[in-house]
């Protein structure tokens, strides 16, 4: 009665995974190849973001000690205040 192909129709949602799937893995090739020309900081995200993604766990943030960060705060305190003058 009805001239339907399901088989047709399974091929066509098929294709468009397939589609996906090969989109998919070309972004991944193009993050790879970008990563080159990345900072480290940026690289290190990356990757973290790719043990992440396969479940890993998070590796804790680089701390600077106090006696540090101090000088550094102070620095950024009196360049903005610079720049507030001008």
């Amino acid at each position: 009665m009805y001239n339907r192909n399901p088989k047709g129709k399974k091929k066509e949602v098929m294709e468009s995974i397939d589609h996906d799937i090969s989109f998919s893995k070309i972004m991944k090739e193009v993050e790879r190849f970008g990563s080159s020309h990345m900072t480290w900081k940026d690289r290190k995200a990356l990757e973290n973001k790719k043990v992440t993604q396969l479940g890993g766990k998070l590796q804790k943030k680089q701390r600077l000690p106090l006696s540090v960060a101090r000088v550094e705060m102070k620095k950024q305190k009196e360049r903005e205040e610079k720049m507030l003058e001008h």
